[in-house]
């Protein structure tokens, strides 16, 4: 039950309290900020610890034992605040199921999932979207690397300030959140549209990296290239910024709460199975041929965002509840 007014927060989850979905992707592009601003300080920390010049100079596992430091740091509070939500919903908790109802349960969670996925096309796309792009991601988190460097070892000519540029990714997608928040502001911008257009230019930029990684096969012609590069991809990471907002708010529109991780699991089989057929293949690849295909993989991408359609209602209903 609802707790009278006054008395604080619900424990459960209601329909009187429910959040309202009008104000989800504007919550979601300001999450999206302040956890880009939280990168962009490590990535500059992490700059500041490896490097020599102008740098403490380290050594490249010093970020990982600062990373160690903080997680313990936070481990007290964390256990703290499972403790108090323990102790102010153990009242209302209810007993544990037996293994045998819990099982069937989750079964019949799978087959409902299952049976909205086969017929509502606008969660396929929604999945399909996101597997397809997603595997862009990991693509160029595997390759954005060696990319920068270009046909030049670390060890020879230039040692690319990997630190500041993981920053700059990282402003970039802090930018995208906010462009995000613009966009959904627009009457004539649809958060499904908003998504193709951030693929598009996903895809534009991928066709220019592959125009850049086969002009640069020398060392003395890619010294220009390895900043345009790091402009592509950080434009990239803007894209990725309108990105997962916009499919929070997607998923919060079209896929029902009890079932929506069984939906996400679905598209995670046919993601990490896109993954493993671009890793075994690209083996055999250079790498302006992946990131031909990670192009061709985000145009796909965008044509199929641009066709998912969100039901006006859900924003309705939220908005007269609220």
């Amino acid at each position: 039950r609802c707790r009278p007014a006054g008395a604080g927060l619900c424990t459960a989850y209601c329909g009187r309290c429910r959040y309202p979905s009008r104000l989800l992707p504007e919550m979601f592009g300001k999450a999206m900020l302040l956890n880009s601003v939280c990168a962009v300080l490590s990535g500059v920390v992490d700059s500041a610890l490896v490097d020599k010049p102008g740098g403490l100079g380290l050594g490249v596992n010093a970020p990982f034992a600062v990373s160690v430091v903080l997680l313990l740091s936070l481990l007290v509070p964390a256990i703290l605040l499972v403790m108090y939500r323990n102790a102010t919903q153990g009242s209302n908790t209810t007993a544990a199921l037996s293994p045998t109802a819990d099982g069937t349960q989750r079964a019949g969670r799978i087959r409902q999932a299952w049976s909205i996925v086969v017929g509502n096309r606008d969660v396929q796309r929604a999945l399909a979207a996101q597997a397809l792009f997603e595997t862009a991601i990991y693509m160029f988190v595997m390759n954005w690397n060696a990319a920068v460097h270009g046909p030049c070892p670390a060890t020879k000519l230039y040692v690319a300030p990997l630190g500041w540029i993981y920053s700059t990714f990282m402003l970039g997608l802090a930018l995208g959140s906010q462009l995000f928040t613009l966009s959904i502001q627009h009457p004539l911008l649809s958060v499904p549209h908003t998504c193709s257009a951030a693929f598009c230019v996903s895809g534009a930029l991928f066709l220019l990296v592959v125009a850049v990684l086969k002009r640069g096969t020398t060392c003395a012609a890619f010294a220009s290239g390895m900043w345009t590069l790091t402009l592509c991809f950080t434009f990239f990471e803007t894209c990725c910024g309108v990105f997962y907002p916009s499919l929070n708010a997607i998923k919060g529109a079209l896929f029902p709460n009890h079932v929506r991780s069984t939906l996400l699991g679905f598209g995670r089989v046919a993601q990490n199975a896109l993954i493993l057929t671009l890793l075994w293949a690209s083996t055999s690849w250079t790498r302006p041929t992946l990131m031909l295909v990670v192009a061709g993989i985000v145009l796909l991408a965008a044509l199929i965002a641009f066709q998912i359609q969100i039901p006006q209602h859900t924003e309705r209903t939220a908005t007269q509840t609220a």
